[in-house]
């Protein structure tokens, strides 16, 4: 099967039908072996996230709370809308806020579970609290796997319309579980040895969902040696 990936339809994949096969096309993923080096474009950590009483105004920081307050206000004298979500962990508030995007109440309820990241700042409107301006968000279900979405160095990948990051995350996670074992080596073990690389398998796997936390900064500027050795193949 390994000199079949890219034959092979993505539709083979679990989770994936027609009408997610169309999504995935207007990301030039047509195959297992398309999906497969359809790296992310960043990754967080989110091995050990904070308490939203532990950041600090400044910094990017990922927390994880629970919905308390989710509505859409207009600025007065101004044609504004701002909505306005409001989560907490049990330590603290924190306070997501959104320009001219009102429709986004529609995705929110209140005892939900985000995984929330931006920057943060201090919340001037009020006397504490901190703030983030349309920071990124996912809504955490019960039938997560734990192992896929938090708890890890998390893949974070470029997306189309109809699809969300956690839908797409999961997905990828199972094709890479499912066919990264598949793939061939096509570098030449002299190189490889050379070059110190690790091998493809390998690499593939740890660019969707590394192990280690302390990769986070070569990963993120693409200077990992999973990244050299995938510029090998290229």
């Amino acid at each position: 099967m390994a000199s079949d990936l890219s034959d092979l339809p993505l539709q083979e994949a679990k989770g994936i039908g027609p009408q997610r096969a169309g999504l995935f096309s207007r990301l030039g993923i047509l195959t297992i072996k398309d999906a497969l080096y359809c790296l992310p474009y960043r990754y967080e950590d989110r091995s050990s996230l904070k308490t939203i009483s532990a950041i600090q105004s400044g910094g990017i920081e990922t927390v994880r709370g629970t919905v308390i307050s989710a509505d859409v206000v207009r600025l007065r004298g101004r044609r504004l809308q701002v909505f306005n979500l409001v989560i907490t962990d049990g330590t603290g508030l924190l306070n997501g806020r959104w320009f001219n995007q009102p429709y986004l109440k529609k995705n929110f309820t209140s005892g939900q579970e985000l995984i929330i990241s931006g920057r943060v700042k201090a919340n001037t409107r009020t006397a504490s609290g901190l703030i983030i301006d349309n920071p990124q968000y996912e809504i955490i279900s019960e039938e997560d796997d734990p192992f896929v979405h938090t708890n890890r160095v998390v893949p974070v990948y470029r997306l189309t319309e109809g699809i969300s990051q956690r839908q797409f995350r999961k997905i990828m996670h199972g094709i890479v579980c499912s066919y990264a074992k598949e793939l061939r080596d096509t570098v030449p073990e002299e190189i490889m040895e050379r070059y110190s690389l690790p091998p493809i398998t390998e690499s593939i796997s740890q660019l969707h969902f590394p192990d280690n936390a302390e990769m986070l900064d070569t990963l993120n500027s693409a200077e990992s040696l999973y990244h050299k050795r995938i510029a090998f193949d290229e």
